[in-house]
């Protein structure tokens, strides 16, 4: 997933990228990315400056928050990078995420990290199985999407119940 600038002529210049997911640093919990990651970038030059837009897809493997089932997650990310290649700059500036200014020294790029960060923004703050998930039941533990049980029911375990039998018996007194 790195870029040649050395090997970039003037004009529009198209890569293709296949990267295992080892390959770049994710660090997530309760997610595994098990897919290679499939990377395709136009990348402009006008000499200097350098227009990079990419689009990759993955999918990764993780439990559903609610009742714990392993699903399959595809996701999709773009990414736009404007590289500034200038004299006199002594190592990568990164004061903007999309806009970065490196040595022309530098000859190869590497959009590994900027990928990285990109899967993780995608990734959602609550992974659910479906939208409508009921989850798994507090006190028995059994799956509400296969099959209900019977403690709402008979009132077993419900985790309010003695703070509701004190309350019964105050407003009884």
């Amino acid at each position: 997933m790195k870029i040649d600038f050395r090997e970039i002529e003037l004009g529009r210049s198209y890569f293709e990228f296949d990267a295992a997911p080892g390959e770049v640093d994710f660090e997530c919990s309760g997610v595994q990315f098990r897919q290679n990651i499939i990377a395709k970038a136009s990348v402009f030059s006008s000499g200097d400056e350098v227009v990079i837009d990419a689009d990759a897809a993955t999918s990764v493997i993780a439990e559903c928050d609610r009742c714990l089932k392993i699903i399959n997650l595809p996701l999709k990310v773009k990414l736009k990078l404007v590289v500034h290649r200038k004299d006199g700059v002594k190592d990568q500036d990164t004061g903007d995420d999309d806009f970065i200014i490196i040595p022309k020294s530098f000859g190869v790029y590497d959009l590994k990290p900027h990928f990285r960060e990109a899967f993780l923004v995608e990734l959602p703050v609550k992974i659910l199985c479906n939208p409508d998930c009921k989850g798994l039941c507090s006190n028995c533990g059994t799956d509400l999407n296969v099959e209900t049980c019977n403690c709402a029911i008979h009132g077993n375990g419900g985790q309010w119940d003695e703070l509701k039998k004190m309350l019964k018996k105050k407003i009884e007194n």
